[in-house]
């Protein structure tokens, strides 16, 4: 039984790692990919 904490210890931090670089790259595939606006410099609105 010692020995099975052991291996978890050793073992579960990394499988945790892994699952969270997962859940992030899986979360960027899902964003949508924008351009930004082209601003025009004879646009009447004005930013204050």
């Amino acid at each position: 039984l010692d020995r099975a904490g052991q291996y978890a210890l050793t073992w579960l931090p990394l499988v945790f790692f892994g699952l969270i670089i997962y859940l992030l790259w899986r979360t960027l595939q899902y964003m949508p990919r924008v351009k930004p606006a082209k601003l025009e410099a004879s646009a009447c609105s004005s930013v204050t």
